[in-house]
């Protein structure tokens, strides 16, 4: 039974364009430094509480977090870990991140 209302759970906040294919097209996560990238989380739970999240441009953030963001999160339930504080950067020419030492 607690398996059925997991997957009820789980269907019920996905959108036909979650989870998105990686990568991302090029122009959303080109740049030149660090302070041209965000980090945006695209899921219900935060990126290592089982959600998902990516560093793009940005002037692309607003654009990618409309189009591939998970949706509707009303009723989801995440865990609580603690996560290292994300940092991000550009690393020949795209954005991208990775948790860093400090917690949060």
């Amino acid at each position: 039974m607690r398996s059925l209302a997991l997957l009820v759970l789980l269907t019920g906040c996905s959108t036909s364009n979650f989870p998105p294919e990686l990568p991302l097209e090029a122009r959303l996560t080109t740049c030149e430094t660090a302070d041209d990238c965000v980090r945006i989380e695209l899921a219900c739970c935060d990126d290592c509480n089982g959600g998902m999240a990516v560093a793009v441009n940005r002037q692309s953030a607003d654009e990618v977090r409309e189009s591939l963001s998970q949706g509707n999160c009303e009723g989801t339930a995440c865990t609580l870990r603690a996560c290292s504080v994300p940092v991000v950067s550009c690393d020949a020419g795209v954005c991208s991140w990775e948790y860093g030492p400090e917690f949060r």
